[in-house]
């Protein structure tokens, strides 16, 4: 939303108040993903947009207000890229290069979900002392092993809901997971080759789990 405001001889000048939050959220995200979760201070971030504190206390009473506004929009990124996973899988069916394919696509790869990945585990490490935070996370992994498990169903030929089929979801978040920590730690030493070979070993060995067990 757009406000007026008179300055100078009565000229009026436009203020989009949405435009700037978003500013103070997407600096308050920088800080976080590379200097992690204790950088963010009013002060900081009214230094690193060029203004007094009171650019920042017009829009957040408290550092805490800042840092949920940051934890949302990194929950709506979270969701997007699911949606476009959940589409790749599902166009990807059987094929296990496609699906391995699909699941590179969310690691850290490029600036973007390299910010991502990294404000995550900024956040992931308050989780265990936030209850809001926490429920953030389930509420993601929750979206997160539906949609593994959805792939894992039509790439084995399962048809029925199982623990198998759960158990195969939870082995192969985990295994994203860490996979995607390693990748931030060390960009330059595992290359998108040998990533999706790791993927596909992975694929291989839960697909041949979950077929015998169906047979079972």
């Amino acid at each position: 939303m757009c406000f007026i405001t008179l300055v100078g001889w009565g000229m009026p000048r436009f203020v989009d108040h949405a435009q700037r939050r978003k500013a103070i959220v997407d600096a308050a995200w920088v800080l976080i993903a590379d200097e992690g979760y204790e950088a963010v201070t009013i002060r900081r971030l009214a230094h690193e947009l060029g203004g007094a504190t009171g650019r920042v206390t017009n829009y957040f009473g408290a550092k805490d207000d800042i840092l949920i506004a940051v934890l949302d929009e990194l929950t709506a990124s979270h969701q997007s890229g699911l949606a476009h996973l959940g589409t790749a899988l599902e166009s990807a069916g059987d094929d296990l290069d496609l699906i391995a394919a699909a699941i590179i696509e969310s690691l850290p790869l490029d600036q973007e979900r390299t910010r991502d990945w990294k404000t995550w585990l900024a956040f992931w490490s308050r989780a265990s002392i936030s209850p809001m935070i926490a429920q953030r996370h389930k509420d993601v992994y929750a979206a997160w092993r539906q949609c593994l498990a959805t792939a894992l169903a039509v790439m084995s030929g399962v048809s029925q809901p199982s623990l198998a089929l759960d158990q195969s979801a939870e082995q192969l978040l985990a295994f994203i997971d860490g996979l995607g920590i390693h990748v931030l730690i060390e960009p330059n030493r595992i290359d998108r080759k040998m990533l999706l070979a790791m993927v596909d070993a992975q694929l291989v060995g839960l697909r041949a789990g979950l077929q015998v067990g169906s047979l079972g």
